[in-house]
């Protein structure tokens, strides 16, 4: 999919019609669109996810059309009669042209509710004919699902690397796996085998088999219950992360407090980053406290000792003749002297040899001779247990204070704002803290459904094994018994294919992030390995194999994100223009950075993709500065946005 050009008509804060044509040339595929805050960038770039989808930015709250007619438009319609909004963009997808309108009307003032896509597409002779199913085509050509990896504010994309956001990395690739089918196919299995449960239940006539059943069921209802709850959890933490970061850009809107907001978006994820290796830290005190025993044997270590030196003192250990000494001598016929012993003549000698190595305990020999090296052995590890726990103990009281000293300064950043003389920074201030209050909370019973989920899904492993084995001497449910074997092999087949491509498809995602960050930072040799942890945790590797994640700059994060979603839209496999809103807000040159990554970034997108467009801020690419001068080489289309202040909407002018 390639855009050609948009005609914008009484959208929002653009009065009237209004052009723009699309860079379409291989060396040249970027499009500028330069806006101050407020000129209209953010309404233009919604505008194109309109028309295709009659939704506005995908995260948002669906507008109605009475918000979307331009003000001025719909004014005119009282006086007029009628004014109309619509939206219209010609596109190439495979060959294929294509052009998309959405559009409604204002009848004397009253606008309609409803709007609809007209698809329309070439033939060979140039004509243009509508498409049936528009939606459905529209959906085939980039579907609503995956818009978000091609169209998105670029101010939102940090999430991707700041800790507690891992439900946003693990829904964006499992979004790409494109296997809802399979999921509800498995979802469907696992009813049917259900249902085969409570038939064999009915039809057996084993009071046991009936209970195991009964417990069965029981715990898999428990189960399926506090997965929907878990799923509700993660939806309010999403609403909740997505108001926090609305709040957040608001606030940073306002000069006088955009530092402080930036200084407390750094401490929250210092602190995330402390309470992760925290929870790290304490398992590990858990998993070394199994040994802990050896730290109190102290005494009986000394006591042990004691009594093998006085024993090994009086000659009783170890045996003052050896077993395999014996025997050596029996073996080859030889006194102790080295005489040669002859069977007949010296039967005596042999008797007595014979006599000894019956009396040898070769086992016990063994052992007590084991003894001190034992001993050792175990004080050892007693002294490296008790190293290592103090060690961990220390560590977790560092991070503990640490995190203190983060929350208090973060309370010394909230305070400010919430008694900032901006009476709107204030009121955002106070609704951002209930808010965090509120995901706390939440958080810690997502946590409490997990841990209790675990324990069912163990107990319920159990209940199942015993369910199968009593199954076997079952014979009145034979047929059923059949039906549902190859119903529960069906399932987990699927259940083990989706696992399967989910690896695969982290992995590529892993992949081609970590290609794209190396071309984006200038510190190529300090970070090494992206990774995606099982609990979908992104983090990279430094050259020393350590996760660096909390190393990186506010502008390395930044790119740090920007590449992850690239590589996302790049794992699609689908050629959509890559349409970013603010794309390099949050990233600044920081003190120590040789290269400015804004111009390493600028310089490695238009290679990535294949059309890319760009709503930018004069702050993000000023005419004549670095950053200009690294995406000028591959600009085919630059417009700038300007505020009219005679009518307050937006004026589009060509840049030459």
């Amino acid at each position: 999919m390639k855009l050609i050009t948009i005609k914008i008509n009484n959208y929002r804060s653009y009065y009237g019609m209004h052009e723009l044509q699309f860079a379409v040339s291989p060396d040249k595929n970027v499009t500028l669109i330069h806006g101050a805050m407020g000129a209209g960038k953010t309404k233009l770039f919604n505008a194109i996810q309109w028309c295709f989808y009659g939704e506005e930015e995908y995260d948002e709250k669906v507008s109605s059309n009475k918000d979307i007619m331009n003000s001025i438009a719909k004014k005119e319609s009282e006086n007029k009669g009628s004014s109309e909004t619509k939206v219209e963009i010609v596109f190439e997808h495979e060959k294929d042209r294509y052009h998309a309108a959405r559009k409604f009307s204002s009848f004397n003032g009253s606008v309609e509710n409803k709007d609809s896509l007209l698809l329309l597409k070439a033939e060979q002779m140039g004509d243009y004919n509508p498409v049936d199913n528009p939606d459905v085509e529209m959906n085939s050509i980039l579907s609503k699902s995956l818009r978000k990896y091609f169209m998105f504010d670029g101010e939102k994309i940090q999430n991707y690397s700041k800790y507690g956001h891992e439900i946003e990395i693990r829904e964006a690739i499992k979004g790409l796996l494109g296997f809802d089918d399979i999921e509800q196919t498995v979802s469907i299995l696992s009813k049917i085998d259900d249902d085969y449960n409570r038939n064999i239940q009915k039809s057996t006539k084993s009071k046991e088999l009936q209970d195991t059943i009964g417990k069965v069921n029981a715990i898999k209802n428990k189960v399926l219950s506090l997965e929907e709850e878990i799923k509700n959890k993660e939806d309010e933490i999403l609403r909740g992360q997505k108001l926090i970061q609305k709040l957040d850009k608001e606030q940073a809107a306002i000069v006088q407090v955009k530092e402080y907001i930036e200084k407390q978006e750094k401490l929250k994820d210092q602190f995330a980053s402390r309470e992760v290796k925290r929870k790290a830290l304490r398992d590990d005190i858990i998993s070394s406290t199994e040994n802990i025993y050896v730290t109190l044997l102290d005494d009986i270590f000394k006591e042990a000792t004691t009594i093998y030196e006085s024993l090994e003192q009086k000659g009783e250990i170890p045996a003052p003749i050896r077993a395999e000494f014996i025997k050596r001598l029996l073996d080859e016929e030889e006194c102790i002297c080295k005489r040669s012993l002859k069977k007949g003549l010296d039967e005596q000698a042999i008797n007595e040899l014979m006599n000894l190595f019956k009396k040898q305990n070769t086992q016990l020999d063994n052992l007590v001779t084991k003894v001190p090296s034992d001993l050792s052995d175990l004080k050892s590890e007693a002294v490296i247990t008790r190293v290592n726990v103090l060690q961990k103990i220390k560590d977790d009281s560092i991070l503990q204070t640490e995190m203190k000293d983060i929350n208090d300064k973060l309370k010394e950043i909230s305070d400010y704002l919430r008694d900032s003389d901006a009476e709107t920074v204030a009121l955002k201030e106070k609704e951002k803290i209930k808010t965090e209050e509120i995901l706390d909370r939440v958080k810690v019973d997502k946590v409490r459904c997990e841990f209790e989920k675990e324990r069912l899904e163990e107990e319920l492993i159990a209940y199942e094994k015993t369910k199968t084995k009593l199954l076997e001497n079952e014979t009145e449910t034979q047929e059923l018994k059949r039906h549902q074997f190859y119903t529960s092999e069906i399932r987990e087949q699927l259940s083990s294919l989706y696992r399967i491509y989910e690896g695969e498809t982290k992995e590529k995602v892993r992949q081609a992030t970590q290609d794209i960050f190396s071309k984006f930072m200038w510190k190529k040799d300090h970070y090494r390995d992206v990774i995606i942890q099982s609990d979908y945790v992104l983090d990279v590797h430094d050259r020393n194999e350590r996760l660096a994640r909390e190393g990186l700059s506010a502008g390395e994060r930044q790119c740090f994100s920007l590449a992850f979603v690239i590589a996302l839209a790049r794992v699609t496999g689908k050629e959509a223009p890559f349409i970013v809103d603010t794309p390099l807000g949050r990233i600044s040159r920081d003190p120590g950075e040789l290269i400015d990554p804004r111009v390493k970034i600028l310089e490695a997108l238009p290679g990535l993709l294949e059309q890319v467009v760009l709503f930018v801020t004069f702050e993000e690419v000023r005419e004549g500065e670095e950053t200009e001068k690294a995406i000028s080489p591959y600009v085919g289309a630059r417009y700038k946005l300007e505020y009219d202040e005679k009518n307050g909407c937006t004026r589009v002018i060509k840049i030459v």
